[in-house]
């Protein structure tokens, strides 16, 4: 009777383990899929996209110092006469940032001319070479950044154009730069090598410009091909944030992150492949099984313990993979991607209060002659010791970030014009008085500091504040530098 009972009880045990077994072996299939679904893959592609952020905003420097001094405009507007001169520029240019090449097109004369002594007469008939000029022309009146790759080559190449107008606001043409792409293709196929991941660069109609795959970009192939969906109606729906995370699509159980990357004019794409989630979960099952027939009660509550454990090791990786995405390594400021979720919140309070807050935007003066003069790990120690001088000079509930490369960026909440050039002054007076002992004497380092406002009474509030802000640090450079400009309202 005994071992009857001793028999069933072991039997009941058996079954109730399994049970359990088969249940928790679910249920940590459902936790693998969440996780991957919540925190890796947004963590990656966030982690990404701020490097192609950091990435962007180094490439519009480049661009952008083509036309500082006013030479191309100038050079227009006088007749294009003195083509020596031009090529000249265009190669110093070239060289100070060793670009693939450098161009510009003027459209007084539908004339290309290159770095390399190259001077076309386009024809808009000519589509196959020249119809990208006036679909840029007749579309696109910003700076454009653009990927291309080339099959017979096996190169991604990159291209940033820059629309050039006269001080009347007429366009004169564009300004271009070739960029090297390698670093560029390193940087996207190191994310690539990551287990089970695929990284996609596609046009806003869905064509790749970059994949893990080249065979895919020879192939010309479109994201829609790849999980037979309509991926560009749901690129297209997205909320302003440009973001999101694909939970129900017909994918074969592949898991998508997606993120509009407006300054690359791109969709960026990074794909947890079903392959690999299926593996993870295989292997959850294998372990369970296997568990639960050898060691029985006992190996149950040695497995629970250290499902316990795993999963405070998941959340501790969790927290400093997301406080790493958002955060910028060198100073330790909160980086681009992670300033812009706070000032999306920001913008919600004042829809409460009925309020404004103020941005203001710095940008260390002659940063490139620090780097230039006394190497780029001198420039590092400058941006930190500057950064911790912001964070010193910034209140409680107040957003410090460094923007991009020498440019960082502070929101300050519930913050009035006034309020904001005082704690800018403030802020500025501070970074002028910093002894920089590393520096040789008399090498004082100044900022000068952009100042809007975020109001919400505007039709798109960060938008507005950005474009704002950077006008009021471009006319505290006009000026002379190391000063406080707050962007004009009118009354």
């Amino acid at each position: 009777m005994k071992t009857q009972l001793f028999q069933k009880l072991s039997l009941l045990v058996f079954i109730t383990f399994v049970v359990l077994t088969i249940f928790y072996a679910w249920q940590d299939n459902r936790r693998i899929k969440h996780f991957i679904q919540t925190h890796e893959l947004p963590s990656i592609g966030m982690a990404l996209s701020a490097s192609l952020d950091l990435t962007a905003g180094e490439y519009y420097r480049i661009s952008n110092e083509m036309q500082r001094d006013d030479f191309l405009r100038n050079w227009i507007v006088a007749g294009e006469k003195d083509i020596d001169a031009l090529r000249q520029f265009l190669k110093n240019v070239d060289s100070r940032f060793d670009l693939a090449d450098v161009s510009v097109v003027s459209d007084r004369s539908e004339t290309y001319y290159s770095s390399d002594s190259r001077v076309v007469k386009l024809d808009p008939k000519n589509v196959q070479r020249d119809g990208w000029y006036y679909l840029y022309r007749d579309t696109l009146k910003s700076t454009n950044i653009d990927t291309w790759y080339y099959t017979e080559k096996d190169e991604l190449h990159i291209w940033v154009n820059t629309p050039l107008f006269d001080k009347k606001g007429d366009f004169l043409g564009l300004t271009g730069v070739g960029v090297n792409g390698e670093d560029f293709s390193n940087m996207l196929m190191a994310y690539g090598r990551l287990d089970g991941l695929n990284v996609y660069l596609s046009r806003s109609d869905g064509q790749l410009v970059y994949a893990n795959n080249r065979q895919l970009l020879a192939e010309q192939r479109n994201l829609n091909e790849l999980w037979q969906t309509d991926l560009t109606a749901v690129l297209n729906n997205t909320d302003n944030s440009g973001l999101v995370l694909v939970n129900e699509l017909d994918t074969d159980e592949a898991m998508l992150w997606m993120r509009y990357m407006e300054p690359w004019n791109t969709w960026l794409v990074v794909e947890k492949t079903a392959q690999s989630i299926q593996s993870r979960i295989n292997q959850s099952w294998k372990t369970s099984a296997l568990l639960g027939s050898a060691l029985g009660i006992v190996l149950f509550l040695v497995i629970f313990i250290a499902l316990t454990y795993i999963r405070r090791q998941v959340d501790e990786k969790t927290h400093i993979l997301e406080y790493q995405a958002g955060t910028d390594p060198l100073t330790g400021l909160h980086n681009r991607s992670s300033l812009s979720k706070f000032i999306e919140h920001e913008v919600i309070k004042l829809h409460e209060k009925q309020d404004v807050s103020a941005i203001l935007i710095m940008d260390i003066d002659e940063f490139k002659k620090i780097n230039d003069n006394y190497g780029h790990p001198i420039g590092d120690k400058v941006l930190q010791t500057i950064a911790r001088t912001i964070q010193d000079n910034t209140r409680q509930g107040d957003i410090a970030s460094r923007f991009g490369g020498e440019e960082f960026m502070v929101l300050l909440s519930g913050a009035s014009l006034k309020t904001a050039t005082q704690r800018a002054e403030q802020l500025r007076i501070a970074v002028s008085k910093l002894p920089f002992e590393f520096l040789p004497k008399g090498n004082n380092v100044t900022i000068s500091i952009g100042i809007s406002l975020l109001d919400i009474a505007n039709e798109n509030p960060i938008d507005k504040a950005y474009v704002d802000a950077d006008k009021a640090l471009y006319s505290a450079k006009s000026a002379g530098r190391n000063r406080v400009v707050s962007f004009e309202y009118s009354a």
